[in-house]
C-alpha cells in the first residue's frame, strides 16, 4: 500500500511523484501505466493546490492499493468543493489557439483512468481513480 500526505504547496509534488515511483517500480507496475498514473497525480494534486483554497496546514492524503491486476488510488483534500469530472470535455478538433483554456489535464485523466469519480465526504473532496495493470499502451478508454 502506498500512503502520502503533503503539505498543499507545489514542491511537495516532486517529492510525491518520487515516493510514488518507487511504489510503483516495487510493485512492478508496467511503465505506461505508472506514466498514466502519474499523470493524474500531477493534474490533480497541482489543481487542488493551486485552485482548492486548501488551508496551509491542511494536508493532501494520496493512497494507493493494488489488488490483483487493478490499482486504486484515492486523493483526499480539505479545500473548498470541486468536482473535476463534472466539467465538460474540451473540443479537441479544435486547434490549441482556437480552444478555451483549461480541462485538458483532466480530459486525459478521465480517457487515461479505468475509473474516475469524486463524491464530496465529511467537508473532504475525494478522488477515486482505478486502472488495470495490464492496460495497452495504445488503449485510450474509447
Amino acid at each position: 500500500m502506498f500512503s502520502y500526505a503533503l503539505k498543499p504547496e507545489i514542491g511537495n509534488l516532486v517529492v510525491l511523484v518520487d515516493q510514488f515511483h518507487e511504489f510503483c517500480r516495487a510493485g512492478h507496475v508496467p511503465e505506461t501505466v505508472e506514466g498514466h498514473l502519474k499523470l493524474a497525480l500531477d493534474e490533480l494534486v497541482s489543481n487542488t493546490i493551486f485552485y482548492g483554497n486548501p488551508d496551509p496546514d491542511s494536508v493532501i492524503q494520496i493512497s494507493a492499493t493494488v489488488t490483483g491486476q487493478t490499482m486504486n488510488m484515492e486523493i483526499v483534500d480539505f479545500g473548498i468543493p470541486f468536482d473535476p469530472f463534472s466539467r465538460d470535455d474540451p473540443d479537441t478538433s479544435m486547434g490549441i489557439d482556437e480552444r478555451k483554456i483549461g480541462g485538458l489535464g483532466i480530459y486525459l485523466v478521465k480517457k487515461l483512468m479505468d475509473h474516475a469519480s469524486y463524491q464530496r465526504v465529511d467537508n473532504r473532496n475525494v478522488v477515486r481513480l482505478r486502472i488495470d495493470l495490464k492496460k495497452d499502451a495504445n488503449s485510450n478508454n474509447d
